[in-house]
């Protein structure tokens, strides 16, 4: 699956097939969005996030690590 837009191009790329079921199955899917943990925590420690608390900031963890997928 995939979309482009405003000159962006996000797809997915699904490694193991019955993930896909477990959307049928539970409603949901986890994905992996990278591998680059390193590149995570390194960015959120500079907004002093860490990982006793990422849980307090939702907003700032979720806006740090689309900018870090979308470098």
């Amino acid at each position: 699956m995939s979309t482009f837009d405003n000159d962006n191009y996000y797809g997915i790329s699904c490694k193991m097939r019955g993930t896909l079921r477990e959307v049928e199955r539970k409603g949901r899917v986890t994905i992996e969005l990278s591998n680059a943990a390193g590149e995570f925590w390194g960015s959120l420690k500079e907004k002093a996030v860490a990982q006793d608390n990422f849980h307090d900031h939702p907003e700032i963890v979720g806006a740090t690590l689309i900018g870090v997928v979308e470098r």
